[in-house]
């Protein structure tokens, strides 16, 4: 049995800490790089074409950075509303069946980003949504629901919205 050798390699310095200066020229510049990349529907789609999930994830990005306009933001959450499922969920990609718990997740943390009752209401019918994917779908069994009290979907959706 014939052993190769690791090369050696040379220890790692770590790189010096960037100036306040470059931060902020490099968010200026990350920023300028996202927002031209929105479309005229509100939405931003970069290679994959991820639906609304990357649009959601810009705008959290967007915010992360305090760098999200009142007018992006209105407009990245226009275009989440068009893409919502009459169940509150949203598609993680285009032409799929049903929505998905990632995507719905994200959507949701970007409509509650805005102070607009539309969105706001889409944001927490999207919450319904992930509570009843998480607590209720796996129990499907009538008696479990009986023996826990949880409600039917409808119900949740009426008390998150509530």
């Amino acid at each position: 049995m014939t052993t190769t050798a690791l090369p050696r390699t040379t220890a790692i310095r770590p790189a010096a800490i960037p100036s306040r200066g470059a931060i902020d020229a490099a968010i200026t510049r990350g920023r300028q790089m996202v927002l031209e990349r929105q479309r005229d529907d509100g939405s931003w789609q970069e290679r994959g074409d991820m639906g609304p999930y990357t649009t959601a994830l810009a705008l959290v990005a967007l915010r992360a950075v305090d760098q999200l306009s009142s007018d992006d933001l209105e407009e990245g959450a226009r275009f989440l509303r068009s893409e919502q499922l009459p169940d509150g969920s949203f598609c993680g990609r285009p032409f799929a069946p049903e929505g998905d718990l990632a995507t719905t997740a994200c959507a949701w943390a970007a409509l509650s980003l805005s102070t607009r009752d539309e969105d706001r209401a889409a944001g927490f019918n999207g919450l319904a949504r992930l509570c009843w994917q998480r607590y209720m779908e796996p129990r499907t069994d009538p008696e479990h629901r009986e023996r826990t009290g949880l409600p039917p979907f409808d119900q949740i959706q009426r008390k998150v919205r509530d």
